[in-house]
Protein backbone atom coordinates (compact mmCIF):
# COMPACT_ATOMS: atom_id res chain seq x y z
CA UNK A 1 0.00 0.00 0.00
CA UNK A 2 3.01 2.57 0.98
CA UNK A 3 4.76 1.85 -2.96
CA UNK A 4 1.04 2.07 -4.51
CA UNK A 5 0.89 5.45 -2.56
CA UNK A 6 4.24 6.69 -2.93
CA UNK A 7 3.41 6.03 -7.10
CA UNK A 8 0.73 8.19 -7.15
CA UNK A 9 -2.19 5.37 -7.62
CA UNK A 10 -3.57 5.77 -4.14
CA UNK A 11 -4.22 9.42 -2.42
CA UNK A 12 -4.47 7.80 0.90
CA UNK A 13 -4.59 4.98 2.73
CA UNK A 14 -5.49 3.65 6.19
CA UNK A 15 -2.79 2.09 8.47
CA UNK A 16 -1.48 2.19 11.24
CA UNK A 17 0.44 5.24 12.63
CA UNK A 18 3.59 2.94 13.22
CA UNK A 19 3.88 2.81 9.30
CA UNK A 20 3.47 6.02 8.09
CA UNK A 21 6.19 7.37 10.90
CA UNK A 22 8.29 4.26 10.12
CA UNK A 23 8.38 5.26 6.53
CA UNK A 24 8.71 9.17 6.74
CA UNK A 25 4.87 9.43 5.25
CA UNK A 26 2.26 12.04 6.95
CA UNK A 27 -0.53 10.79 8.65
CA UNK A 28 -3.52 12.24 10.85
CA UNK A 29 -3.46 10.91 14.98
CA UNK A 30 -6.77 9.83 15.86
CA UNK A 31 -8.06 11.12 19.41
CA UNK A 32 -7.50 8.33 21.56
CA UNK A 33 -11.02 8.13 22.66
CA UNK A 34 -11.55 6.45 19.09
CA UNK A 35 -7.99 5.33 17.86
CA UNK A 36 -8.77 2.03 19.95
CA UNK A 37 -5.05 2.55 21.25
CA UNK A 38 -5.63 2.55 25.26
CA UNK A 39 -6.97 -1.05 27.10
CA UNK A 40 -8.03 1.34 29.96
CA UNK A 41 -10.96 2.48 27.20
CA UNK A 42 -11.79 -0.97 25.94
CA UNK A 43 -15.39 -0.05 27.73
CA UNK A 44 -16.07 2.97 25.47
CA UNK A 45 -14.92 1.11 22.26
CA UNK A 46 -17.13 -1.36 22.51
CA UNK A 47 -19.88 0.66 21.78
CA UNK A 48 -19.14 1.03 18.52
CA UNK A 49 -20.62 -1.35 16.47
CA UNK A 50 -20.49 -2.44 12.97
CA UNK A 51 -22.43 -5.44 11.35
CA UNK A 52 -20.79 -7.14 8.07
CA UNK A 53 -21.78 -9.99 5.95
CA UNK A 54 -21.93 -13.47 7.63
CA UNK A 55 -21.02 -17.18 6.25
CA UNK A 56 -24.63 -17.15 4.69
CA UNK A 57 -26.48 -14.32 2.72
CA UNK A 58 -29.10 -14.26 5.62
CA UNK A 59 -26.28 -14.17 7.95
CA UNK A 60 -24.70 -11.06 9.73
CA UNK A 61 -21.96 -10.82 12.15
CA UNK A 62 -21.54 -7.85 14.93
CA UNK A 63 -17.71 -6.67 15.83
CA UNK A 64 -17.32 -4.35 18.43
CA UNK A 65 -14.77 -1.80 18.65
CA UNK A 66 -11.73 -2.69 21.12
CA UNK A 67 -8.09 -1.96 21.86
CA UNK A 68 -5.61 -3.13 19.11
CA UNK A 69 -2.28 -4.94 20.67
CA UNK A 70 -0.11 -7.17 19.40
CA UNK A 71 0.06 -10.30 20.58
CA UNK A 72 3.11 -13.55 20.57
CA UNK A 73 3.51 -16.91 21.76
CA UNK A 74 5.78 -19.69 21.74
CA UNK A 75 4.38 -22.72 20.02
CA UNK A 76 4.44 -26.08 21.80
CA UNK A 77 6.23 -27.46 19.36
CA UNK A 78 8.89 -24.57 18.62
CA UNK A 79 11.85 -26.35 17.04
CA UNK A 80 13.83 -24.58 19.51
CA UNK A 81 11.57 -23.32 22.37
CA UNK A 82 14.58 -22.55 24.77
CA UNK A 83 15.90 -20.13 21.84
CA UNK A 84 12.29 -19.13 21.82
CA UNK A 85 11.92 -18.33 25.26
CA UNK A 86 15.09 -16.40 25.30
CA UNK A 87 13.68 -14.12 22.29
CA UNK A 88 10.32 -13.39 23.73
CA UNK A 89 11.85 -13.04 27.54
CA UNK A 90 14.25 -9.87 25.94
CA UNK A 91 11.96 -8.54 23.73
CA UNK A 92 9.55 -8.49 26.68
CA UNK A 93 12.41 -6.77 28.45
CA UNK A 94 12.89 -3.15 29.70
CA UNK A 95 15.29 -3.04 26.52
CA UNK A 96 13.31 -4.62 24.06
CA UNK A 97 10.85 -2.79 24.63
CA UNK A 98 12.63 0.25 24.14
CA UNK A 99 13.60 -0.73 21.15
CA UNK A 100 9.92 -1.16 19.95
CA UNK A 101 9.22 1.81 20.56
CA UNK A 102 12.25 3.25 18.92
CA UNK A 103 10.64 1.63 15.75
CA UNK A 104 7.35 3.00 16.37
CA UNK A 105 6.06 0.45 17.73
CA UNK A 106 4.09 1.46 20.74
CA UNK A 107 5.06 -1.46 23.69
CA UNK A 108 2.68 -1.39 26.78
CA UNK A 109 4.46 -0.37 29.62
CA UNK A 110 3.08 -3.56 31.35
CA UNK A 111 2.70 -6.72 28.74
CA UNK A 112 -0.29 -8.72 29.83
CA UNK A 113 0.75 -12.47 29.92
CA UNK A 114 -1.79 -14.76 29.07
CA UNK A 115 -2.64 -18.46 29.98
CA UNK A 116 -0.67 -21.10 31.70
CA UNK A 117 3.13 -22.60 31.23
CA UNK A 118 4.56 -19.10 31.10
CA UNK A 119 8.43 -19.51 31.23
CA UNK A 120 10.26 -18.15 34.31
CA UNK A 121 12.66 -15.60 32.24
CA UNK A 122 9.32 -13.97 30.17
CA UNK A 123 7.68 -13.34 34.07
CA UNK A 124 10.92 -11.74 35.31
CA UNK A 125 11.63 -9.66 32.02
CA UNK A 126 7.35 -8.54 32.39
CA UNK A 127 8.30 -7.75 35.95
CA UNK A 128 11.26 -6.39 35.24
CA UNK A 129 11.38 -1.73 36.31
CA UNK A 130 9.10 0.26 34.05
CA UNK A 131 10.38 2.54 30.77
CA UNK A 132 12.10 5.75 31.74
Amino acid sequence: MVALLRAGELDYIWSYESIAQATGLRYVTLPTQIDLSNLADSAMYAVAAVRIAGRTPTDTITLRGAPIVYGLSIPKNAPHPQLAEKFVAWLLSTDGRRILRGARLDALEVPVLIGEGVPHSVTEAVNAPPLP
